[in-house]
Order: C-alpha cells, then structure tokens, then sequence
C-alpha cells in the first residue's frame, strides 16, 4: 500500500484565514494537511499525491468549484477521493450540482468543530474500511492459491473480510449523524421501486419533510443542540412508518420518505400522522424544552413524469407549506 496516500486531506481555500483554521481541525486529528489557493495548485498537487479527501470552498473567486470537482473526479487515481464542499450558503441548486459533480458531502459557514471533525473522521474510515477490505480481498485469494491446507487462516481471513464488508457497506449507506440512509443510498432504493413499478404498475409515494426554523435552533442553541434534535425527529419518524418505506436524510434540516404502494393521498395521511407526532413533541435538551414542527410536501410516483419531477414537485409542495405558514402538508397538483 502506498503510504503517502494515507491520512492525506488536501483544503483548497483562497482565505489564508480558512486555510489555517481548517489545517488546525485536521492536524488535530492526526491527518496531514495539504493546502492549495488554486485549481492550477489543486491539480500540480494530485499530479504526485493523492488525498484521501478534499475539502473544498465552492466561493474561490474566478473558480468553477463544481467543474474542478467533475475534472478531480475523472481522473483514474482519485475514484476513492471523498470530496467536501465548504458554502456560506446552501439551497436545493447547490446541493444538486455538487452531488453531480461527485461530490460527497458539504458543510456550511461558519464551521462548527465537532461537527467538521466528525465528518472529516467518518470519511477517513470509510476509506481505510475500503482499504482493509481490499487487504482481506488479497489474503483470501492468496490463501486459497496458496496456503490451502492453512484452513485456520481462510476462517479467519473470512471473518475478517466479512466485517469488513458490513462496516464498508454502512458507512457508504447510512447518514453520519441520524444513521439513516443518505441521498445517495436513497436514491438507489427509489430506483429499485421504479423497476417493481415497471413490474406490477403499482405507484409509490414521495413526502419531503423539512424542520420548521431549524436555522433558529442553531443560531440560538448551537450546532449541538440543532443535531440533538435532527437525530431525534430521525427516531420519531422512524417509528411511524411501516418496514417496507424507505427514509433518508436528503440534506440539511429535510427528509425523504419514499412509500411502496401507496398513492398520493395515503402519502398524505402518513406526513399528516408524522406532522401530528412531531409537533405533539417536546425534545428535552440540558435545561431546555424545544417544541419542534414541520412542514411536508407529498407526491407520487406513477411513471407519467421522471423521478426527478416528481421529487421537485413534493419539494415545491413544500415551499407552498412553508409560504403559507409552516407546521403543514400540502400535495402537489
């Protein structure tokens, strides 16, 4: 394994003052810092090291942050680069073309240690779990080319290689911090419904749901206090919706629920019974009692329009509930 490509984090930032902050949260876990001011440094860099992940400012004047990400990403050696975008500001555009860029993950100004740090961390395990997983891969294969009468060593060799499959396999699957699917996990089981659709003609329901004034949360209690309460609606919603729904953090303070099997007016009763629950809460955090709401936009899926459109319409939906007062579920036409 090449060592230089271990613990490696590459911030690309114009500001020295980002840059030196942000080399102090990497340095103090332990990482490498590799600070770049220019996409003409970025790729001298990648022309000799390979990061393990990339923290990258969106806002680098006269730079198209989100066409280097698609160009970093091309390139053979940096398939395994986790790639972070850093924005002072963050909507539903911004979201969607860094993912298409391949980009992982995003924070937003001003940063919260803890929360950078984490994630920072988990992206770093999720490649050296690939890491090891490839190193099990090699001792497996040499074991049983090799060493066939050493069947102590394939038993162990496959027990390692197995936890190493399901810690790889959840880390790429489940959100960091509520333990739900991400987006992009989410979106291959909405993919997966669209081929039992195709099967059985049967539609399925789409429900965004966003947490009502949660930039207040934050704002007055901390980014602590905000992530308390993202876990907690996880695990409320979480218990309201049947084995067979599928519920992901789709970005920020917002949820997609996706219901096999059910039209738009069953999608409506669920996120009207999650809305209910929610805002019949009381979220107990230190001293405080936090009285928290929602608002949902629902749609369904039933093969006339793409995935896409009908995501955008139960997000419009949304809006529409947030324009006339929040703490709502509205369906889209």
């Amino acid at each position: 394994m090449n060592m230089e490509r271990q613990n490696l984090v590459m911030i690309v930032d114009d500001n020295s003052n980002n840059l030196k902050y942000l080399t102090e949260i990497v340095e103090s876990n332990g990482y490498e810092a590799l600070k770049a001011r220019t996409a003409e440094e970025v790729f001298e860099f990648l022309e000799n090291s390979t990061p393990d992940i990339i923290l990258l400012n969106a806002l680098i004047p006269d730079v198209d942050s989100f066409a280097m990400c698609k160009n970093i990403k091309k390139r053979e050696e940096a398939a395994s680069i986790s790639v972070i975008f850093i924005f002072d500001s963050v909507g539903h555009d911004e979201i969607d073309r860094m993912f298409a860029a391949g980009a992982i993950d995003y924070v937003t100004r001003p940063f919260n240690g803890l929360v950078l740090n984490s994630r920072i961390r988990a992206y770093m395990d999720l490649k050296q779990s690939r890491e090891h997983l490839m190193e099990y891969y090699q001792v497996l294969e040499y074991t049983n080319t090799e060493l066939q009468a050493a069947n102590n060593m394939v038993i162990n060799a496959n027990s390692k290689l197995q936890e190493a499959i399901e810690r790889a396999e959840t880390l790429s699957r489940r959100d960091y911090l509520t333990g739900l699917y991400n987006r992009l996990y989410l979106m291959e089981r909405i993919k997966d419904e669209i081929k039992r659709f195709e099967r059985s003609g049967r539609h399925f329901g789409i429900i965004i749901g966003d947490i009502d004034n949660f930039k207040l949360i934050n704002d007055n209690y901390g980014h602590e206090c905000g992530d308390y309460v993202l876990r907690s609606v996880s695990k409320i919603i979480q218990k309201e919706i049947r084995g067979q729904d599928s519920l992901g953090r789709w970005g920020g303070e917002e949820f997609l629920l996706m219901l096999p099997e059910t039209g738009v007016c069953g999608a409506a009763v669920t996120a009207e019974k999650i809305r209910e629950i929610v805002s019949a809460s009381v979220l107990e955090y230190n001293d405080l009692e936090l009285a928290i709401t929602m608002t949902f936009g629902v749609y369904f899926y039933d093969g006339c329009i793409s995935i896409d459109e009908v995501i955008k319409k139960a997000d419009s939906a949304l809006m529409e509930g947030k324009d006339k007062g929040k703490n709502a579920v509205v369906m889209a036409e």
